[in-house]
């Protein structure tokens, strides 16, 4: 009994794209042939496929992916304060391919072939860039800086009151730190280490407020500063990621939201312009007779007998709010905010889940159009409600 793996997913995968596995035995022809699957996470065995051969090529084909996406989530704390384990956001696993046939009852012949552990995260790409993607883009080497998991552009203003992260991975326990360097205009101002080691999934605080938290590395002197993560030889395992840092000169209510992106890291972005905000009300009543006893003989009436009264009250908010204006690779980018399943209305203290109710996104050139800002329309994730009477 021999199966053989003829195709098979890199170590690294997307968790919302296709995980192909193509195996063949020499058995194939036998009587009632499968093949056999067996998926396993940490060590225990989660699922059991019987995979039919292709009638053509004999082979059998599994994307284990649709059964493993839902053991993956998200990771974002506010309290951060160090570098983080993202241990919600990937699932480690192991397929042990076997096979079962039998002319007068089917015999299974388990765990012939086993897969080295192979890891999905929550990460999802477009079809075209699917069809062009290489795990080693986004694991940290020397050789090749890789770089951080968004695709928020560089550069990008930060306020002194935001938080923000970055994420990345790092498959084989590279990481030893990651580095602030702050700058005014071009000077450098100081440089502050964080230090951390063996994590694969990581996440770091890189937002003025979450880093001030740690330490005081911002004064109010400094335009810009740059995050790079770096191995015990101090030798660059990412690409330098820039922010430049702003001001908030908008006469309005500040609005600055968190949102998962396709990498599986959270972006920023603040809505600084004009914000308005509504509610729905639903309302329920009941109507009961005016007046009441007082006593077995008497029964009195009173102004402040209500006949209509109100049971349930459910308050539903709903906000637009709007944005600066922005460029066109901005623009391109806040699609990722548009469509993304997990958006938090960050307050400093909490982050607020929302749901943003825009049916639809225009994207945007310079070429047609030589300004333009985003409006998102918003709820919370929750209704309101009043006393019951």
């Amino acid at each position: 009994m021999a199966v053989t793996i003829q195709q098979q997913p890199s170590i690294l995968s997307p968790a919302f794209n296709d995980a192909v596995f193509i195996v063949s035995s020499t058995n194939v022809l036998a009587d009632s042939f499968q093949y056999v699957v067996d998926i396993y996470v940490s060590g225990v065995k989660v699922d059991r496929m019987l995979v039919p051969p292709h009638p053509t090529h004999l082979t059998g084909l599994v994307n284990i992916a649709p059964l493993l996406e839902s053991r993956v989530s998200k990771d974002i704390l506010i309290g951060d304060a160090t570098i983080t384990n993202n241990s919600n956001s990937y699932t480690p696993y192991v397929i042990k391919f076997g096979e079962a046939y039998g002319s007068t009852g089917t015999v299974v012949y388990p765990d012939l072939t086993v897969t080295n552990t192979k890891y999905l995260w929550n990460s999802v790409f477009d079809y075209e860039d699917y069809c062009a993607y290489s795990s080693g883009d986004y694991v940290t080497s020397t050789s090749t800086p890789c770089d951080f998991l968004t695709n928020k552009p560089s550069s990008g203003d930060i306020m002194s009151d935001d938080n923000a992260w970055l994420y990345w991975i790092d498959m084989t326990y590279q990481t030893a730190k990651v580095r602030i360097k702050t700058y005014t205009n071009t000077t450098l101002v100081n440089t502050f280490d964080i230090s951390r080691t063996s994590i694969q999934f990581l996440r770091c605080p890189t937002g003025i407020k979450n880093l001030n938290a740690i330490t005081t590395m911002f004064t109010g002197v400094e335009t810009s500063y740059t995050v790079q993560v770096l191995n015990s030889s101090n030798v660059a395992i990412t690409n330098l990621y820039y922010y430049t840092v702003a001001t908030n000169c908008s006469r309005y209510e500040k609005r600055r939201v968190q949102f998962l992106n396709k990498l599986g890291g959270y972006d920023f972005f603040n809505f600084t312009l004009v914000s308005h905000e509504n509610i729905d009300i639903e309302r329920s009543t009941y109507k009961k007779n005016l007046g009441s006893y007082t006593n077995a003989n008497t029964y009195t009436f009173s102004q402040k007998d209500r006949a209509y009264s109100q049971f349930y009250t459910k308050v539903k908010d709903k906000i637009s709010m709007q944005s600066d204006w922005v460029t066109e690779e901005q623009l391109a980018w806040l699609e990722e905010l548009m469509t993304s399943p997990d958006v938090l209305l960050d307050d400093g203290t909490y982050l607020v889940p929302i749901n943003i109710t825009n049916a639809s996104f225009e994207k945007k050139k310079v070429v047609n159009e030589k300004l333009f800002n985003l409006t998102v329309e918003y709820t919370l994730s929750y209704d309101r409600y009043r006393q019951r009477l």
